[in-house]
């Protein structure tokens, strides 16, 4: 039977070939055609290898935030310290090993210390998480959402999760053009709040870690908010679920651009 493309049939250009033929995904060796997969192609060698990274080589947009005083830095426990020794066998090695990380599934978190129950999320915001809305906030409401702290076991005050520095916030409120605009939601997600830098120094004794009831207290479900501000990029903070509804989603909050 003739064919009915003006050249051969492997010669296709990818435009004119179905889905099917294509296969369910370019780099996946599971594809429906032998065609859908690159490592298919007779032209490209795929290389499997392994090799260590230089991470001080390695570009973090956190890190750069951080070292202009944007965003806020925070104190881990000293990386010899039981804790961090623990979190490297269980977020690292066991990966390696596993192929997964340990967090939570016997029960422990990645520090090894149990899990802290913390409720149901409130279905406003997770339908707010889930559809991105409402897409915009005002200058003030990031403010408030960035502000919420929590009284630590020693009674210092201290952040739920990532922010802005307050510095910062300052140096923005004298710009009318930044206070005045709506500022984008870019990426909305639920996490929990703070874990790792919920240190000795501030009271989170292991004692304290080892009462899940007692940390109910200090630990919160939290909306993670990713935008930009007057040219600065990947901008995040981390907002208790409880202040994100009141702050954004009562009615009479809702901003429009």
């Amino acid at each position: 039977m003739k064919s009915k493309y003006p050249f051969n049939e492997d010669e296709r250009p990818l435009k004119s070939r179905t889905k099917e033929e294509l296969g369910s995904s370019y780099g996946s060796g599971s594809s429906r055609s032998p065609r859908g997969s690159l490592e298919n192609n007779k032209n490209i060698n795929i290389v499997h290898s392994t090799r260590m990274i230089d991470l001080s080589k390695v570009h973090f947009p956190m890190k750069e935030l951080i070292k202009k005083n944007i965003m806020r830095d925070y104190e881990h426990s000293p990386k010899d310290s039981p804790r961090m020794k623990e979190m490297y066998k269980r977020l690292v090695v066991h990966a390696r090993l596993y192929g997964e990380m340990l967090d939570g599934q016997d029960g422990l978190n990645c520090l090894g210390f149990p899990n802290v129950k913390l409720g149901e999320v409130d279905e406003r915001v997770s339908d707010s998480c889930e559809n991105d809305t409402p897409p915009y906030m005002s200058f003030d409401q990031m403010v408030e959402m960035n502000s919420p702290r929590m009284i630590t076991p020693n009674g210092q005050e201290f952040p739920y999760g990532a922010g802005l520095t307050n510095e910062f916030i300052e140096k923005m409120k004298k710009k009318p053009s930044v206070v005045e605009k709506p500022i984008q939601i870019e990426m909305r997600s639920i996490t929990n709040s703070h874990v790792i830098p919920l240190t000795e120094k501030l009271g989170f004794t292991d004692e304290i870690w080892n009462e899940p009831e007692l940390m109910e207290e200090f630990m919160t479900w939290c909306v993670r908010i990713f935008f930009d501000l007057d040219g600065n990029k990947h901008l995040s903070m981390d907002c208790p679920v409880e202040t994100y509804a009141n702050v954004l989603l009562e009615p009479e909050t809702i901003v429009l651009n």
